[in-house]
C-alpha cells in the first residue's frame, strides 16, 4: 500500500507542472523579448517575408523536450490541440541555427516541427520564426489585421507527438497588407559588417524607428544567406552573406539597426539620428524597396566600459525601456 501511495504521489508531482502549463496560455509582455510590431499579407506568395521573435517561455515542465509549430490567429481565445494554425514555420535551434522552413506543419512528422528543451526551472528562451501566408483568403494576415503569434506544442514526455497545449503572445502583430500595393510596405534592405567583416549568415536583426531602440521593433528577421527556399522575390535582393532585409511601414523612418546572438545578446548596432538613407526602387511583385547599402555595426560596449561612460550615457546607449 505504501508503495502504491508513493507511486501515485510521484505521478502527481510529475503532472503538476504539466497541468499548470496547460492553463498557462499567455506569454507575458515582459517575456516578449523582441516581438516585432508588423508583418505583411502573404496571400501573394512572392511577397512573403519571414518574421523572427525572441521569446521566453515559463511555467513548463523542467528539463523536458517540447515539440512545437508556429502559427498565427486573430482570435485571442483560440486554443487548438489538433490541426494547425495559419502561417508557414521556420524552426530555430537553441544554438540559433535556422535549420528548417516548412509549408506543411505537423507534430508527428520530422522536419515539420521544431523542438526545444526547458531548463531546471521549466523555462526556455529562444527565437521563433513565422512566414505569413494567405491565411484563409487573407483573413488572418490581410491589411490591418492583428494576428497573435501562437506556439502549438506537445510535451514529448507526456503526450508524445500529440498536441497538449498552446502558448500565444499577449501582444499582436499588425499586418501592413500586400507589399505589392503602393503605400503599404517597403522592403528595407542592405548589408551589415562588424569589425570590418560581414556580420554573417543567419544572424538575427531588428529595426527601430528610434535611436535608443526603445519599445517593440518595427520588424525583425535574420540575415542571408539562409539556404531556405522560401521563394520570395526579395531573395533576389539579398544575395550576399550578411545582407539583411524585411518589410517596414512605407511611412516609417529607420533609425536603429541591431543584430543579436541566439541568446538575445547584442552583436552590434548602427544608428542614425535622421534615419538611414539610400536608393528607392522596385522589385518584382514589390511596390517599394529601399536599399541603404552597407552599414558598419558598433559592438555593444562591455559592462566595464559602460560603467566608465556614466549613468546618463548608459541610458542613451541601452535604451532603458528595452525589454531584456
Amino acid at each position: 500500500m505504501n508503495q502504491l501511495k508513493s507511486s501515485i504521489l510521484t505521478v502527481a508531482l510529475i503532472l503538476m507542472p504539466i497541468l499548470s502549463s496547460q492553463a498557462q496560455t499567455l506569454i507575458a509582455t515582459a517575456d516578449e523579448n523582441l516581438l516585432p510590431l508588423y508583418l505583411t499579407d502573404g496571400t501573394t506568395s512572392t511577397n512573403r517575408s519571414a518574421v523572427a521573435a525572441l521569446l521566453t517561455l515559463n511555467g513548463l515542465s523542467a528539463n523536458t523536450t517540447y515539440n512545437y509549430m508556429t502559427g498565427a490567429q486573430t482570435n485571442a481565445s483560440t486554443n487548438p490541440t489538433t490541426g494547425t494554425l495559419p502561417g508557414n514555420a521556420v524552426y530555430v535551434t537553441s544554438s540559433g541555427n535556422i535549420n528548417n522552413y516548412t509549408t506543411s506543419k505537423s507534430l508527428t512528422t520530422a522536419g515539420q516541427y521544431g523542438s526545444f528543451t526547458t531548463d531546471a526551472n521549466g523555462a526556455y528562451k529562444g527565437w521563433f520564426g513565422l512566414v505569413s501566408t494567405s491565411g484563409g483568403s487573407g483573413t488572418i494576415f490581410a491589411a490591418n489585421k492583428t494576428p497573435y503569434l501562437y506556439l502549438q506544442m506537445s510535451n514529448t514526455t507526456v503526450s508524445g507527438t500529440a498536441g497538449l497545449l498552446n502558448l500565444r503572445t499577449t501582444d499582436s502583430f499588425t499586418s501592413l497588407g500586400n507589399p505589392g500595393t503602393a503605400g503599404t510596405a517597403t522592403f528595407f534592405y542592405g548589408a551589415a559588417t562588424l569589425n570590418g567583416s560581414s556580420v554573417g549568415d543567419k544572424r538575427f536583426f531588428a529595426l527601430w524607428d528610434n535611436v535608443g531602440g526603445s519599445g517593440r521593433p518595427l520588424a525583425a528577421s535574420w540575415s542571408e544567406l539562409d539556404t531556405l527556399a522560401i521563394g520570395t522575390s526579395t531573395d533576389g535582393l539579398l544575395t550576399t552573406s550578411g545582407s539583411f532585409g524585411t518589410y517596414v511601414p512605407t511611412t516609417s523612418t529607420i533609425k536603429r539597426i541591431e543584430f543579436f546572438n541566439a541568446d538575445g545578446t547584442s552583436l552590434g548596432f548602427s544608428t542614425s539620428d535622421t534615419g538611414f538613407t539610400g536608393t528607392a526602387g522596385t522589385a518584382t511583385s514589390v511596390s517599394s524597396t529601399f536599399n541603404i547599402g552597407s552599414v558598419s555595426l558598433v559592438p555593444e560596449p562591455s559592462s566595464a566600459a559602460l560603467l566608465g561612460l556614466g549613468f546618463l550615457t548608459l541610458l542613451g546607449i541601452r535604451g532603458i525601456s528595452r525589454k531584456s
